[in-house]
This record gives C-alpha cells, sequence and structure tokens, in this order.
C-alpha cells in the first residue's frame, strides 16, 4: 500500500473543499501512479473531485464513509466505485483474491 499526499508550502491540503492550486504536473504524476490501481479516499475527498472525474477512471475507487446506504445509487451507477463503512473491510478486500484476480497491483490512499 502506498500513499499519495500533496500539500502547500504551509502544509495546508485543501482550502473550501478543493485543491488550492493547479498543477497539471501533478495531476500527471497523481494519474500516472495510480492508472489500472486502487485509490482508496474519504467521502469528502471523493466528493470533492470534479464530476467529470468522478469516480477516477481506469482505477477502483474505494471511498470510506459512516453511511454505506447513502450512496449505493452511485455504486450501482459505475463499476469501479465501492462505498465501504468499515475500515477493516477495506483491509480484507485489498488482500483477497477479488482485488488481486483484477490485476491491481498498487493500493494508493489519497
Amino acid at each position: 500500500m502506498e500513499a499519495i499526499l500533496a500539500t502547500d508550502i504551509l502544509g495546508g491540503i485543501s482550502k473550501n473543499g478543493i485543491i488550492p492550486w493547479k498543477s497539471k504536473e501533478d495531476m500527471n504524476f497523481f494519474y500516472n501512479k495510480t492508472v489500472n490501481n486502487v485509490v482508496v479516499m474519504g467521502r469528502k475527498t471523493y466528493y470533492s473531485l470534479p464530476d467529470k472525474y468522478r469516480p477516477l477512471k481506469n482505477r477502483l475507487n474505494i471511498v470510506l464513509t459512516s453511511d454505506r446506504d447513502k450512496y449505493l445509487d452511485e455504486e450501482y451507477r459505475y463499476n469501479n466505485v465501492l462505498f465501504i463503512s468499515d475500515i477493516n473491510l477495506i483491509y480484507n478486500l485489498v488482500f483477497c483474491k477479488i482485488i488481486k484476480s483484477l490485476l491491481f497491483k498498487i493500493i494508493f490512499v489519497v
């Protein structure tokens, strides 16, 4: 499992729910590192992504939320997003044969 984190010079990761900078280089790095892999994020991070990028394409998006049932419609709408309310389930999914059989090599926490 790996993590990707970007911060401003004060260690901030967002301002008013959005990334406070625009960097094509950072976005390309993120895409190239995570494509065809698994990304794990919280609900607020997931919904901070612009609609056109959500869920992240060519990746399995695992979204941690305390109210999984609230997001089942979105889970049914897309074949590459799972909403999970138990962090232990994420661990079990990541290391089970189902995930491994999907040929994902790296799990990124974002």
